[in-house]
């Protein structure tokens, strides 16, 4: 497959993930906008889809049988041991953004995932010792993981330099001290881990339950005992906007001409220069 036209930036890579246990709440929309936008600013960007709904691989890939590719995640988790993750990858026009490469999902994944359970010594260290083969070859690396904490996710967490925990409804909000949890789980793996900032999405600033949420979360990121494990605590809120449907439907990112909202950009963009930012403090 041909390559991204970007040139890496400082030689270091950055990876990034999302978390929730509950499904729906903007997950996939939040990785795909960022990487489009972070591509269309000069970064190169892979994507990995870690969920088998196969959202991000749907959007973000030009191929046809995107379900059937013939290298994807779950090959990759098989012969991790054996296969070189570039083979993996699509990117080029196969990819809809410029910049912007895709390690495909799998409708398979959790074959994958029970077999890495049953087979591998350290199961949720898998994805790491994959990613490390391509550091220096994408600024960023951003891991679209499925709506439930278990090995997949794990493996994102200990790769990942930072999360993202995009809240939606009050649901959303209940696992949160789960997260907290498995992060102090992953102090020795992983103890650069952090939380980029807490996202709400698809507000509705007219609703009472959305002005709850959006209430409730910003008082736990006032915490102090989350000191030391966010970037930034002050919350991102993405509005509700018609935007993202578009964007799903025509295959775009929200910051396309033809259909872009200024409050929703900005939104997503503070998520970005967020990203922007600790990828320019590594050393």
């Amino acid at each position: 497959m041909s390559q991204a036209t970007g040139l890496v930036k400082n030689g270091n890579t950055f990876i990034s993930t999302n978390i929730q246990h509950k499904g729906g709440v903007g997950k996939t929309t939040l990785t795909i906008n960022c990487a489009a936008r972070l591509g269309e600013m000069g970064y190169k960007v892979l994507v990995v889809d870690l969920d088998s709904q196969l959202n991000s691989t749907r959007h973000l890939a030009v191929v046809e049988d995107y379900k059937n590719l013939p290298n994807n995640i779950s090959n990759l988790l098989y012969n991790f041991k054996t296969l070189d993750p570039r083979t993996t990858i699509i990117s080029g026009q196969d990819v809809r953004f410029e910049n912007v490469s895709l390690i495909p999902g799998s409708k398979s994944i959790t074959e994958a995932e029970l077999n890495l359970q049953r087979s591998s010594p350290i199961p949720n260290e898998v994805l790491n010792k994959i990613l490390k083969q391509l550091h220096g070859e994408f600024d960023f690396i951003l891991i679209d993981c499925p709506p439930r904490v278990e090995t997949l996710t794990y493996n994102a967490l200990v790769a990942a330099n930072t999360l993202m925990v995009p809240f939606y409804g009050e649901y959303s909000v209940d696992g949160f001290d789960n997260i907290l949890d498995i992060m102090d789980s992953l102090e020795t793996t992983n103890p650069k881990l952090k939380i980029l900032a807490p996202v709400l999405n698809k507000y509705n600033k007219t609703t009472l339950a959305d002005k709850e949420v959006k209430s409730t979360v910003e008082e736990l990121f006032s915490n102090e005992h989350l000191k030391g494990k966010v970037v930034s605590n002050e919350l991102i809120v993405v509005p509700n906007s018609t935007v993202f449907e578009q964007s799903v439907i025509l295959k775009t990112s929200i910051f396309d001409k033809a259909i872009s909202k200024k409050p929703v950009e900005q939104a997503i963009q503070t998520i970005v220069d967020l990203l922007i930012q600790e990828y320019e403090a590594l050393v």
